[in-house]
């Protein structure tokens, strides 16, 4: 479900099918500079766990 939309940008919900596209994001080193820090690399569990967990 798209909640926004502008140009080339769409804000939907995150589903299921994002884990392997977070996790991939959530282990890049540019990424964690800026995003929790690099010395806080996430795992799949932890990806489950933060993004999908009630």
């Amino acid at each position: 479900m798209r909640l926004l939309e502008h140009e080339d940008i769409a804000l939907r919900t995150l589903e299921p099918e994002d884990a392997p596209l977070l996790l991939k994001w959530l282990t890049d080193p540019a990424v964690l500079e800026w995003y929790e820090g690099r010395d806080h690399p996430y795992d799949a569990e932890r990806v489950q766990e933060d993004f999908y967990g009630e």
